[in-house]
């Protein structure tokens, strides 16, 4: 990225520069729309990786970011040293449902949100980009969406990433809805990434390709993918990158471990990345049960390429 990297780094929540925010808020939409001939790297799977630490899995996300928050930054500055551009908020699992299940009032959510904030502002990336949990739409809550939303715009992200959306007529409205507050919070991006399955569709039925136009005229700024294989994912290449093409938005590819492979073996993520590279895709990252070091096969991806 350019030189305002060292001077984002030096910029934290409560004291932070408006003109170097305003920056780093335009450079990353530049980025994420695809109009950038350079490649970023966003953060990974923080969820999976904290849950594997000695009793994560029995300690829920919000108490982790308010009480461990220490610990969740070296996980994310992990993926920084590794070669991650983009710091992606410990935020999925942390809306206003989520702390009611982990026992915390609903009111703690910009205490929680802005904890995961710091956290990430302290693992000293270029970029900070709030994690909005879209899969709580399946239970018919969509404040709870823009509730996590606005704490995170009022805490000073970069953009937002809405994660997750699986239906695409039901998220339609709400990306619209997340697209005015990215807009009043001074144009952040908003990239919206959907899960699909392995032919190309949305758990509703929706095929990706109509999904993306659709969020597009919502007023995303990038379109994700998530939700497959490594494998399943370089095989829907074509599929993806010619949906997105039909839009003026960029494309985020964020592929998870294959099923059922073992260890650190990083040779179909880097496959699959240099697929998309290939095809002009300039955001990447690791999905589910890839570990921070990871991040380094999707670098060396754009580095041979010279993007």
């Amino acid at each position: 990225m350019t030189d305002l990297t060292s001077q984002i780094r030096d910029a934290r929540l409560d004291d932070h520069d408006e003109d170097v925010e305003a920056l780093a808020t335009t450079e990353l939409a530049t980025a994420l729309s695809g109009a950038s001939s350079r490649g970023v790297v966003l953060s990974g799977d923080v969820v999976s990786y904290v849950g594997a630490l000695p009793y994560g899995q029995s300690i829920p996300l919000p108490v982790w970011v308010l009480d461990e928050g220490e610990t969740v930054t070296q996980v994310l500055s992990t993926f920084v040293l590794a070669g991650a551009d983009v710091v992606v908020t410990p935020t999925l699992g942390c809306g206003p449902r989520d702390l009611a299940e982990a026992g915390l009032p609903e009111s703690a959510l910009l205490d929680v949100t802005r904890h995961a904030v710091r956290i990430a502002r302290q693992a000293a990336a270029p970029f900070v980009l709030g994690a909005v949990d879209m899969t709580r739409l399946a239970d018919g809550d969509p404040a709870s969406v823009l509730a996590q939303a606005q704490a995170l715009c009022d805490c000073g992200v970069h953009g937002l990433l809405a994660s997750g959306v699986q239906d695409a007529t039901a998220s339609l409205q709400v990306i619209k809805q997340l697209a005015e507050k990215c807009h009043e919070a001074g144009g952040l991006p908003l990239v919206a990434s959907f899960a699909c399955d392995g032919e190309g569709f949305l758990p509703d039925g929706a095929s990706v390709a109509r999904a993306y136009i659709d969020a597009s005229d919502a007023g995303a700024t990038c379109l994700g993918v998530e939700g497959l294989g490594c494998t399943d994912c370089a095989r829907l290449a074509d599929v993806v990158t010619a949906a997105a093409t039909e839009t003026d938005c960029g494309l985020l590819v964020r592929p998870d471990k294959d099923p059922g492979q073992k260890g650190t073996d990083e040779v179909a993520l880097s496959k699959c990345a240099s697929i998309y590279i290939e095809k002009g895709v300039r955001a990447l990252a690791c999905g589910r049960g890839f570990g921070p070091s990871s991040t380094t096969a999707l670098v060396h991806e754009y580095s041979v390429r010279g993007v």
